[in-house]
């Protein structure tokens, strides 16, 4: 059983304490504040899906860096064919021409395409430079008019 002790409080009113004889019970112990295993998963399962949400962003990315540069380098190349028609003073010959052009390292094939206008002294030149992986994927796509030189 339990032993009463009694004290006299500064108000002259009596308190009593009881005290156990066994030991502490469940109820007395302190207890331990912590995560459950049941928590500890499910914050698992949390951070791994944000963590691949993050991967599939960052390799996306880095595939959109790639797409990226080859336009621009396709642009330089379209661009190249483009000046060359101008810096020759020679009128371009009506048809079709392929061929492959170096860029940065990456060889880009291209498709030059000469046709007459209602108007004798221009020529309509539209230059399509495709994709050094598959050469049915079109990078970039440009249309220019020569003058013939008087």
């Amino acid at each position: 059983m339990h032993e009463s002790h009694f004290e006299v409080v500064s108000l002259g009113a009596y308190r009593c304490s009881e005290t156990p004889k066994a030991g502490p019970t469940a109820e007395s112990r302190p207890r331990s504040r912590g995560f459950t295993l049941v928590e500890v998963l499910v914050a698992l399962a949390i951070v791994a899906i944000a963590l691949a949400a993050a991967s599939r962003s960052v390799a996306l990315s880095s595939t959109s860096a790639t797409e990226l540069k080859l336009r621009v380098l396709a642009e330089f190349v379209a661009g190249n064919l483009m000046s060359g028609f101008a810096a020759r003073d020679e009128w371009p010959v009506t048809g079709a021409t392929e061929g492959t052009e170096q860029q940065a390292g990456v060889e880009f094939p291209w498709r030059v395409e000469v046709v007459s206008t209602p108007n004798p002294d221009l020529r309509r030149v539209e230059i399509r430079v495709l994709s050094p992986d598959g050469p049915s994927r079109e990078l970039r796509r440009l249309v220019g008019v020569v003058a013939r030189a008087n």
